[in-house]
């Protein structure tokens, strides 16, 4: 897959960063969409250096961000009370499922999420 667009999961993310060889390869010369929650979570996490969050910066900045409109916001309500799902989460599928672009995650939960053309890596 390369040359479209994909929205990233914050474990896809994550795994990415600390060099996942899979996730690297299918998301390269893709057009990378990034919900504001995944940037929210990933520079929140208190287990980064501040060297490392200046390199996720860095990576983001390089990212399509993702605001919460209010379609997205309309469609991870459903997703939520539909799938029970994490807010967080049903805001990023919602995200994916707006924008029509797959999600690559290495959560299981999300198979069930209809209309989510999902990349599910197994790590």
């Amino acid at each position: 897959m390369s040359g479209g667009k994909i929205v990233l999961d914050t474990n896809a993310l994550s795994y990415f960063l600390s060099g996942n060889a899979e996730i690297k390869e299918i998301i390269t010369d893709n057009e990378l969409l990034i919900s504001v929650i995944t940037e929210m979570e990933m520079l929140s996490y208190s287990g980064f250096s501040a060297i490392e969050r200046k390199n996720i910066r860095n990576f983001l900045n390089q990212c399509n961000i993702i605001e919460l409109t209010y379609p997205i916001r309309e469609l991870a309500i459903k997703i939520r009370l539909a799938h029970r799902r994490k807010l967080p989460d049903a805001i990023i599928a919602a995200t994916a499922i707006f924008f029509e672009v797959p999600l690559i995650t290495t959560d299981k939960d999300f198979k069930n999420i209809k209309d989510l053309d999902l990349i599910l890596v197994s790590i």
